[in-house]
């Protein structure tokens, strides 16, 4: 019997044609309704929020009695469609509380309650369904412990309930505009997009042995917050937060400040642009870390590295680089006493000083130095050059024979 209906759609040429087939078959309410569903798919389509559908097409009904929820073969069916750009038929069934509702732009599923407002969603980011949760808050103790695919919205993360480890264990989690005020949110997450959240100086070692991480435009101000992760991005982050980020791999930032003691201690394979830095004994034994266009202003810095380069930077702290294996400055300005004593393998390109006194004491270096540095002493071999010197050091009870060459001025007389 459908198929004679099918065939009767079909034989319709005209708007009119159709009009007169329904108007014979259907009542108006009946016609109506269709038309309604029908005006909803295209909005869907269109990337309409269900508000904004609402509002178009009354599609609620008297009272919100009659809302239409898609089925699982509909979805199916909207996904295609929005592959395609084109209609397609929809089934729907009757429900008394919610409606889930498909954005093909924006890869949405709405969850709405009879009220209308949007209560909760899911999006596809990188083909992985994304629950929404929006203004809730979470206080008790791994209140989403294990989830997977979990879009948050402006939740709270605080209560007297204190509880612990939110997120723990958890897969895919993305949250904008959060308040986090809980120890031990994400602890073993894997896949974590962080915007616009605060974590607060109670949100103790947020992010512990993760990995996929990025955080955008958030303040840090928990102790221990990033310590044993890997794939970190950080971009626009204001971090305040001692011994930040400790034994993490493959992390890149940007455009960020950390005030922080033994940040980044251990960590390996950091790129680093736009970093403002203060604090003490950081990039301590690190491995393969580049920093451009930033300002570090901390002692003890780089004790222990190996392979670190450091380009267009100020750095401002006392005895910078002791005991570090081919850490090479570029274009820096060098600020502080007693700088990059022990080093092996240490090079200074086109780099300016200030207050240098004491410098390269048992190194192996290659300097090029613009301008003046206070006191060089005991350096172990290599060759500095600088435009002056204001002393040079060589000790009779020196522990290593001071070999290195010095050339003053930029002439070739060496001292």
């Amino acid at each position: 019997m459908t198929g004679i209906l099918y065939r009767a759609l079909l034989n319709c040429r005209t708007e009119e044609d159709c009009a007169a087939l329904l108007g014979d078959l259907c009542t108006y309410q009946e016609i109506e309704q269709m038309a309604q569903r029908a005006a909803s798919a295209q909005l869907i389509l269109e990337g309409k929020t269900y508000a904004e559908i609402i509002e178009q097409t009354g599609i609620f009904g008297t009272g919100g009695a009659a809302i239409p929820v898609f089925c699982r073969k509909t979805e199916r069916k909207i996904k295609k469609a929005a592959r395609s750009g084109g209609l397609f038929s929809i089934h729907f069934r009757h429900a008394w509380h919610r409606k889930q509702v498909f954005d093909s732009a924006s890869l949405i599923w709405y969850t709405v309650g009879k009220n209308g407002k949007e209560s909760s969603a899911r999006q596809t980011r990188g083909g992985i369904k994304m629950k929404i949760i929006e203004n809730e808050r979470f206080g008790r103790e791994r209140a989403l412990y294990r989830s997977d695919g979990l879009l948050l919205k402006n939740c709270r993360f605080a209560g007297e309930e204190d509880g612990e480890s939110a997120l723990k264990e958890s897969r895919n989690v993305a949250a904008e505009h959060c308040y986090m005020d809980l120890r031990y949110p994400f602890w073993h997450v894997h896949g974590l997009r962080l915007s616009d959240c605060v974590l607060t100086e109670h949100c103790r070692a947020a992010l512990w042995y993760s990995e996929e991480i990025a955080i955008q435009s958030c303040m840090m101000n928990g102790i221990k917050a990033l310590r044993e992760c890997r794939g970190i991005v950080l971009e626009n982050v204001a971090a305040h937060s001692p011994e930040f980020g400790w034994r993490c791999r493959d992390i890149k930032i940007k455009d960020s400040s950390v005030e922080s003691e033994y940040a980044f201690f251990e960590s390996r394979s950091i790129r680093a642009d736009g970093l403002r830095l203060a604090g003490k004994y950081t990039f301590q034994y690190t491995k393969n870390v580049r920093i451009s266009r930033s300002e570090l202003d901390t002692k003890d810095a780089f004790w222990h590295a190996k392979n670190v380069t450091v380009v267009d930077s100020e750095i401002d702290g006392e005895y910078l680089g002791w005991y570090s294996e081919g850490l090479t400055l570029i274009r820096c300005h060098i600020k502080g006493t007693q700088p990059l004593c022990y080093c092996k393998n240490l090079k200074l390109i086109d780099c300016t000083t200030e207050n240098c006194d004491l410098a390269f004491e048992y190194s192996g270096v290659q300097a090029d130095i613009r301008g003046g540095i206070d006191s060089i002493k005991n350096p172990r071999r290599g060759v500095i050059r600088a435009d002056s010197v204001g002393e040079i050091i060589r000790t009779s009870d020196s522990v290593f024979p001071s070999r290195a060459r010095i050339y003053e001025g930029r002439r070739t007389d060496k001292k």
